[in-house]
């Protein structure tokens, strides 16, 4: 009986965050089911924006979730707060067979602040799904 409460739980949880989120991108993306589309063509090597999240390690995360950006085998970006970053929400390709046209750009700023951004591997077309 547990496990169908915890099962319930989650589904509900999931429910009610599905559509809390907010596009921070300056290209018109939105999403369509499980797939983030951009409405704008996109160049070669453009900075599609900047992901927002907690920044964690692995081992801190209560559970996965698909908006958890894995950034290497310990660092991760937790997206499941909401209002989330549309940019949480994009899939990752290596994962589902899928082919790349996006990548994570890891920097830091001038204060010493990591940001993480997905950058255009090659030019995206409007209608187009992001994977990183």
């Amino acid at each position: 009986m547990a496990e169908i409460d915890a099962l319930v739980y989650n589904l509900n949880k999931s429910f009610n965050l599905q559509n809390t989120w907010y596009n921070n991108s300056s290209y018109q993306l939105y999403l369509q089911g499980e797939k983030v589309i951009t409405n704008n063509y996109i160049a070669n090597g453009a900075n599609i924006g900047q992901i927002i999240g907690t920044y964690k390690y692995v081992w801190e995360l209560e559970e996965m979730s698909p908006y958890v950006v894995v950034i290497d085998e310990e660092y991760v970006i937790d997206g499941t707060a909401t209002p989330r970053s549309i940019l949480t929400m994009v899939r990752n390709g290596h994962y589902l067979g899928l082919h790349e046209n996006c990548m994570l750009k890891i920097t830091d700023d001038n204060c010493g602040n990591t940001i993480v951004s997905f950058i255009a591997l090659r030019d995206i077309m409007p209608n187009e799904e992001l994977v990183y």
